[in-house]
């Protein structure tokens, strides 16, 4: 794939008119002029909140919270469509078990250590 330049790349720096970039597996470095740059990120989950909050559930009868669940990107990234669906959804089967299953896999590369 390295030969087809078809390597993953970060980005080290963006200034107005140029972007740093290190390939992710050789870490070798390249600038590229642009006028624009956009940015494709991991879409790692951040479910932090519903996580520190579920941590608190002895907190919950008092406050009036019967359940807390973590939904849209929190829960899993992807398309805004999707997190609207998946709020929606949510507000629908409101306070009953969550029997969601993540149903794709997100391949993550990395390069065995040499």
């Amino acid at each position: 794939m390295l030969d087809a330049d078809a390597a993953a790349e970060t980005v080290l720096e963006a200034d107005a008119g140029a972007v740093q970039l290190a390939c992710a597996y050789t870490e070798r470095q390249q600038e590229l002029a642009c006028d624009a740059l956009v940015l494709v990120t991991a879409r790692d989950p951040d479910d932090s909140l519903a996580v520190e909050l579920a941590g608190r559930s002895a907190e919950w009868e008092a406050a009036g919270v019967r359940s807390v669940q973590a939904v849209g990107d929190a829960w899993a990234p992807a398309t805004i469509a999707a997190a609207v669906w998946d709020g929606r959804r949510y507000a629908e089967t409101l306070d009953q078990p969550d029997q969601r299953e993540v149903t794709f896999l997100r391949e993550i590369v990395q390069l065995a250590d040499a």
